[in-house]
């Protein structure tokens, strides 16, 4: 069973998502799903195209698909949808600037 958090969309002005999170259990897993203001995700940052994470770490850069770099997204409306399963602690997320 996954359980999600969903941050307020916000107009993004970021390079890359980085997180400091506890997902080093060979169980734990998180992904991260891009979307617009109405829910829908934002086309190759969808949940099947993040790479999971499996690592216990201060500064886990996130990918989709191998791509990390999202300022192609720059000004857009987007919000950040946290899948996870119950092993995992997310401690904070870091939008790194353009």
């Amino acid at each position: 069973m996954e359980g999600t958090l969903t941050a307020r969309p916000h107009h993004w002005k970021a390079r890359a998502l980085h997180l400091n999170v506890d997902a080093g259990n060979i169980e734990g897993r998180l992904r991260v799903q891009l979307q617009d203001e109405t829910g829908r995700a934002v086309d190759g940052f969808g949940l099947e195209d993040c790479d999971p994470l499996h690592a216990d770490t201060l500064d886990q850069p996130v990918t989709w698909k191998g791509r990390g770099d999202l300022g192609l997204l720059h000004d857009r409306m987007i919000a950040l949808k946290f899948f996870f399963t119950p092993e995992v602690e997310l401690y904070s997320y870091t939008l790194k600037p353009l």
